[in-house]
Order: structure tokens, then C-alpha cells, then sequence
């Protein structure tokens, strides 16, 4: 599938889920065996969602600090 018809995709599933929540923002990766495109879109209030990625990214980093600091199970 095209970049554009996948976009298209991605765009209907966010104004369908767009009736029911504040703010939508949805990221997908596509591999077609010689490149990788990254495909996002979203819709709502846009200082929202990049809050809500950046809340997402910084518990994942800290999570990620906290895992490398436990000694390994024996």
C-alpha cells in the first residue's frame, strides 16, 4: 500500500475515535522489506497530545533507568 493510502487509513481511525476521546494521536511504522516509513496523524487539542507524548516518553525513560539499576534475578 502507498504512504497516501495508508495515511488515509490512519486519519478515518482518528476521526472515528475522535468521537468518543479529547485528543487522538496515533504513530505507525511500515515496512515493505526495503524501507521503513513512520506515519502519524492525529486530531484534538495538539498541545494535549504532545504533552501526552512527552508524559508517555519521560515514564518509559524513567522506567528504562529504574530497570538498568536492579541487579540481575540469580
Amino acid at each position: 500500500m502507498s504512504n497516501d493510502t495508508n495515511r488515509k487509513m490512519l486519519e478515518d481511525a482518528c476521526r472515528g475515535l475522535i468521537e468518543h476521546f479529547d485528543t487522538v494521536h496515533i504513530f505507525a511504522t511500515v515496512h515493505n522489506g526495503k524501507t521503513t516509513s513512520n506515519i502519524n496523524t492525529g486530531l484534538g487539542n495538539w498541545y494535549a497530545r504532545f504533552g501526552q507524548i512527552h508524559e508517555w516518553r519521560e515514564m518509559h525513560e524513567q522506567e528504562m533507568r529504574d530497570e538498568a539499576k536492579r541487579p540481575p534475578d540469580d
